[in-house]
């Protein structure tokens, strides 16, 4: 009886073994499998060709490079992205076109537009705002474009663990932010439609003269060092004071803090928010005072980077 069972122990283990070799022999050669990667500016839109980002696929085992590329396509649909419900329970976050979720229409966008002297109204109900239910609309909305992504095709011959990195924006790039996520892939099993999302955090912060050393003359700063700077979300949307317009960017969220340095110490430090220092919807400025004691004759000798 024990020799029975043993045998067939045995026989079943054969089976099993042969099955599993049939089965990897389909994946001898290397299949063809697509990969979608879409990259989001962190509490914005996609990052598109407009500051660009770069995104590589790598074996996660070998750190072999299969792909790389960067993203091509529009930021995609703002209220889609940012101010649509979507059930992530099935993979939707607006990024492609289609894709359904709702919204509330503010039913009286005309009358806050001119209580907060806005130069447009905002259609949509802004959750920083108090209303009553009377005065909303439940709508579906539907996505009406893709968001940028990069599309890669790579070769495998079996399941595969994958590593992909988003660089970017590519310009500026002292404002680039990195971000890397691992996933599997199956032989001929594509990964399209929203495909791996990722998030890069930070903002794009530029300052007027980077790209050279700029000499003063200390009769046309007596009131103080202006530094002149671009600032931007990653996806390249504009950051705006709330009292201007009605848009999800409120620069009155962001703060911006300014140091000076004098002789390798700093000598000033300051922290406003962002809306503060505009002067449009992308140039800030922000004001240094002189550092005490400077030579009046070796002003003209000091670089301001």
């Amino acid at each position: 009886m024990r020799r029975l069972m043993f045998l067939a122990a045995a026989a079943f283990f054969a089976f099993t073994a042969t099955a599993g070799a049939e089965e990897w022999e389909k994946y001898d050669k290397p299949v063809p499998t697509k990969i979608t990667v879409r990259v989001l500016s962190h509490g914005a839109m996609a990052m598109s060709k407009d500051t660009g980002v770069m995104v590589v696929l790598r074996d996660a085992r070998t750190g072999v490079v299969l792909d790389q590329g960067t993203t091509e396509g529009t930021p995609g649909d703002e209220v889609a992205l940012l101010r649509a419900g979507y059930p992530r329970i099935r993979g939707k976050a607006g990024l492609v076109k289609g894709d359904k979720g709702f919204v509330f229409e503010d039913l009286k966008a005309e009358q806050k537009m001119k209580e907060k002297k806005w130069r447009m109204p905002d259609p949509l109900f802004d959750i920083r705002d108090e209303r009553k239910p009377e005065d909303l609309k439940a709508v579906v909305y539907e996505a009406g474009s893709d968001a940028a992504k990069y599309e890669a095709t790579i070769n495998i011959s079996k399941p595969t663990l994958l590593s992909v990195e988003a660089y970017g924006p590519l310009l500026p790039r002292r404002a680039m932010s990195t971000i890397m996520t691992s996933f599997w892939a199956f032989p001929g099993v594509d990964i399209t439609g929203e495909g791996v999302v990722l998030t890069l955090r930070g903002l794009i912060v530029d300052l007027q003269d980077s790209m050279r050393e700029a000499q003063i003359k200390l009769s046309d700063v007596k009131d103080g060092i202006p530094a002149m700077f671009y600032l931007r979300l990653l996806s390249g949307s504009q950051l705006m004071a709330n009292q201007k317009m009605g848009i999800p960017w409120d620069s009155a969220g962001v703060n911006i803090t300014v140091q000076a340095y004098y002789k390798g110490k700093l000598y000033y430090e300051d922290t406003k928010t962002a809306d503060k220092l505009e002067l449009d919807a992308a140039m800030y400025r922000a004001m240094m005072p002189l550092p005490a004691g400077l030579p009046e004759k070796d002003i003209k000798k000091e670089k301001i980077k």
